[in-house]
């Protein structure tokens, strides 16, 4: 999908995407699971729309989604330019027919995927090549040596150049290369590329830069992944060491709720006391009372997930839970969900799609009193509670809940 950008301190973007002339779009901010809508609408006739960013997301630098209901969309990074325009005159957007005019973010990143990847596919086929011309007597060795150490130098050259930019794009393709395991040079060991991921993780990235870009989930994932193979030991080092660059209170919150969930999934929940956060509500603690309407109830044999109407993530859920629910019901789980909406009318256009009956919204968001109780400080969370009353999960995705309830 393609990946933009937008900026400055009252963010604007002009869009012009002809081919999607009178479609709906929906303009959303990423925030580490969320996706949090700031702006929704219709493109006019000439597909064209302006695009400006609420007075309380006037400093908000990160990862954001224009999406065309319906058709898929397009990523752009907010980092503070002038107003720019974003244009398209083609029906499937990509690197090659995308036009960006006012912003250095989106010509950088694109210029530094396209020659990434052209480095790249030239060095697997000179590679592929070489292995058929592999004796020094062979007359095309020596120019095809020769053409395979200049594509390692320009690679490094061009991941040097990323590492010092200060584009916030520099952090974006940093962070994309480390969920493809690519490292700074081409002829790295496994054992070396590893080793530039730990350290990437655990010295270079920035975790509120993180938290913005849409690749939370993704790359915290394939880093538990990565230290779980390492041993118990290194794993809880590393993470305390984690916790100890999250300055901002509400983003350690965050980033302390992801890592109980990823403990759980690699079943490393046994070690979280160790980390100093066995008083969060984590699997092995008694499920608090949940308020739904006027009365208060015990939640056991249940599966409760706390939910935002606009979060894509969370529709995402909320279709599979749809989905799934006559096996969960199977299962003998009562579905419970609770939203964060605070419009009546939003929440009601989700609600009166859904299957089960237990469904609940006092219309105070993130300060309602089950979210505080349940410390859900952000959405899609499911917790699954036992018949004593007992969390047994706590999950970011349904599918995680029903790939260990088949093992």
């Amino acid at each position: 999908m393609p990946v933009f950008m937008l900026a400055k301190a009252n963010t604007a973007v002009r869009i012009e995407l002809p081919h999607f002339a009178d479609k709906q779009y929906v303009f959303y901010l990423m925030h580490g699971d969320r996706q949090d809508t700031v702006q929704s609408g219709y493109l006019d006739k000439e597909g064209k729309t302006f695009l400006a960013l609420p007075e309380m997301y006037r400093d908000f630098i990160g990862m954001s989604k224009f999406m065309i209901v319906g058709e898929g969309g397009l990523e752009i990074i907010l980092n503070r330019e002038p107003e720019f325009t974003v244009s398209c005159t083609e029906a499937m957007p990509n690197m090659s027919n995308i036009h960006y005019v006012g912003s250095a973010e989106n010509n950088f990143l694109f210029e530094q995927y396209g020659k990434q990847i052209k480095i790249i596919e030239r060095t697997l086929a000179v590679e592929e090549i070489l292995q058929l011309y592999s004796s020094r007597e062979e007359p095309l060795f020596r120019p095809l040596q020769t053409e395979f150490d200049r594509l390692h130098k320009q690679y490094a050259k061009l991941q040097d150049e990323t590492a010092q930019s200060r584009f916030y794009a520099a952090r974006i393709r940093e962070m994309g290369d480390f969920l493809q395991g690519l490292g700074s040079r081409t002829n790295l060991t496994e054992e070396e590329i590893q080793h530039e991921q730990r350290d990437f993780v655990l010295s270079k990235i920035d975790f509120q830069q993180l938290y913005n870009s849409g690749l939370w989930n993704d790359v915290l994932g394939r880093w538990i992944g990565i230290e779980t193979g390492l041993g118990d030991s290194i794993l809880l080092a590393d993470t305390r060491n984690m916790l100890a660059r999250c300055k901002d209170q509400e983003l350690h919150r965050e980033f302390i709720n992801k890592l109980i969930i990823l403990y759980n999934k690699y079943g490393k929940e046994n070690l979280l006391s160790q980390l100093g956060v066995d008083d969060l509500l984590a699997p092995g603690h008694y499920a608090p009372k949940l308020r739904l309407e006027n009365a208060y109830i015990t939640p056991v044999q249940s599966l409760v997930i706390f939910y935002e109407s606009g979060c894509n993530s969370c529709e995402n859920e909320l279709v599979q839970l749809r989905a799934n629910y006559r096996i969960l019901h199977e299962q003998g789980l009562r579905v419970i969900s609770i939203s964060a909406d605070r419009d009546e009318g939003t929440y009601r256009k989700n609600a009166d799609l859904f299957t089960w009956t237990d469904k609940y919204c006092d219309y105070k968001g993130f300060s309602g009193e089950n979210f505080i109780n349940y410390q859900a400080v952000g959405t899609p969370i499911i917790f699954v509670i036992n018949k004593e009353g007992i969390i047994t999960g706590r999950y970011a995705r349904l599918a995680e809940y029903l790939q260990n309830f088949s093992e």
